[in-house]
């Protein structure tokens, strides 16, 4: 590996760290007026099983597009960020499918204690 690729390498490994550090840092809670404990295990376990599927689907597709071959470092670098990008594809679609149901993302701490769902 030359220096030039170690040090895209420490940047893309740094960078990913500071988004997942701000990702995390960030609390947030699903919120829908009216539903049940019940009823939200029911929703999120359905939108994640979509979401699991489809992004499974979508990484599929975008895998045989890439299999063309090059330099074994570039086709490491680009495994990797499809599966990054495979699991951002799947996040996504995990939220919009609760958005779709009519959850919202909201501050905890602005709920009821009885209210509270962290995903």
């Amino acid at each position: 590996m030359n220096t030039r690729s170690k040090f895209g390498a420490a940047a893309l490994v740094a960078g990913l760290g500071l988004l997942t550090a701000g990702c995390l840092a960030t609390k947030t809670t699903w919120h829908k007026p009216g539903v049940s404990d019940d009823q939200f295990a029911i929703d999120d376990a359905g939108c994640r099983s979509h979401a699991r599927n489809q992004a499974e689907r979508d990484y599929v597709a975008d895998d045989r597009m890439g299999e063309r071959g090059g330099v074994q470092e570039t086709a490491a670098f680009n495994s990797s960020m499809r599966t990054y990008d495979a699991e951002r594809n799947q996040k996504s679609l995990y939220h919009r499918c609760l958005q779709r149901k009519g959850y919202r993302r909201v501050d905890p701490d602005k709920l009821p204690p009885a209210k509270q769902k962290q995903t």
